[in-house]
């Protein structure tokens, strides 16, 4: 008696068990993997005050600037599906509009790849330049790309890429049709919901075969868009540059000219607002790496807005920015920075700013 209950329980265990198994993994499930990604920093005030005069000398802050959580799942050869929700902390309160140590999804899309040198994403995608910059910049969690720090170009929006990779090493192409607003706001938020966004990056290397050039490539990057009808809605981003990667560092140059409205057209200074302007600047920057696990690197920006015909703004937004400082891998995915970083208004309206900074990024 007491074998039998004994076999026939072990018989119901191993159904339950098996059963279990077979809803916690169907058959054809997607092959799912996770991952993330930490920024965290110390920071102290060596100027007296900020770029807009707040007294800080001698502050010191400890914070987490942005965690990312991915999940990635491939459902077959050629179908695969992303997520990347991303949080702030509290140092980044108005960063993207978002609040202090608040959680929002950055990206959510699925991928199709008809042909190997051809795939096409659609849902919230990356856009063609600012994540595609980050990697020859290599040092996200020191500080953004040039062109998402001023707000120049969105790095994810709502819509459908198309990336081609040309054959033998040559480069690649990357086109976008989106919403024109950004991944983090409603279309209509600036816009009235008729009008898209057209984006097209063209990254091309010369001469990949040759030993010695084979890791400069040059680049071109045209968005052209609408917030509304007429000429004082026009968004367009005009960007050119050249970049080198090597086995020992990288030194990329890039220009961009912004128009968020044409000023020429305007008569009210009412108008003249950060919705209403033209703005230029230029950035470059590299790294050398002088021992296996560590670089030396730095990096210089100009930004520049232009409030013609009428001076409201009198220049009070142009500044140059630098950086310079060192890196260390720790260990696989973990680097540390020391760096210090300095922005110089080009008015005397605002203030000199600088910062003594720790950082760190944990990738796993």
């Amino acid at each position: 008696m007491n074998s039998n209950i004994r076999r026939w329980t072990r018989h119901l265990a191993g159904t339950l068990a098996a059963l279990i198994g077979a809803v916690a993994v169907p058959a054809g499930a997607a092959d799912v993997k996770f991952g993330g990604l930490i920024f965290g920093q110390y920071g102290m005030y060596t100027s007296r005050t900020t770029n807009a005069a707040v007294p800080v000398r001698g502050k010191g802050e400890f914070d987490i600037t942005r965690i990312y959580v991915t999940g990635e799942a491939k459902f077959s050869p050629t179908v695969k599906g992303k997520i990347v929700i991303e949080g702030n902390g509290t140092s980044n309160a108005s960063a993207d509009s978002h609040k202090a140590n608040q959680v929002f999804l950055k990206n959510a899309f699925i991928t199709w790849m008809p042909l190997e040198p051809l795939s096409v994403e659609a849902g919230m995608i990356g856009m063609p330049w600012i994540g595609f910059e980050e990697k020859i910049w290599g040092r996200r969690f020191v500080q953004k790309t040039y062109t998402d720090q001023q707000g120049m170009l969105n790095s994810a929006d709502k819509g459908i890429s198309v990336l081609y990779t040309i054959p033998k090493g040559y480069g690649d192409v990357h086109a976008a049709y989106v919403n024109g607003e950004g991944y983090n706001v409603q279309e209509t938020a600036s816009g009235d919901g008729r009008y898209k966004d057209a984006a097209l990056r063209v990254s091309v290397s010369p001469m990949p075969e040759n030993e010695w050039v084979k890791g400069v490539k040059l680049h071109m990057y045209v968005q052209n868009g609408q917030q509304g009808s007429g000429e004082a809605k026009r968004r367009d981003r005009y960007l050119a540059g050249v970049s080198y990667q090597g086995s020992k560092g990288h030194l990329m140059y890039s220009a961009v000219k912004s128009y968020q409205g044409n000023n020429t057209s305007l008569t009210s200074a009412a108008l003249l607002g950060s919705n209403n302007r033209r703005t230029w600047g230029q950035s470059v920057h590299g790294s050398y790496k002088f021992i296996e696990s560590a670089s030396v690197f730095g990096r210089f920006d100009h930004f520049s807005t232009e409030a013609a015909p009428l001076a409201v703004l009198a220049h009070t937004d142009n500044f140059n920015r630098g950086t310079l400082g060192v890196d260390y891998k720790l260990a696989e995915g973990v680097m540390v920075s020391l760096n210090d970083q300095w922005l110089t208004p080009l008015s005397g309206v605002k203030k000199n700013e600088n910062q003594v900074l720790v950082q760190f990024e944990a990738k796993f």
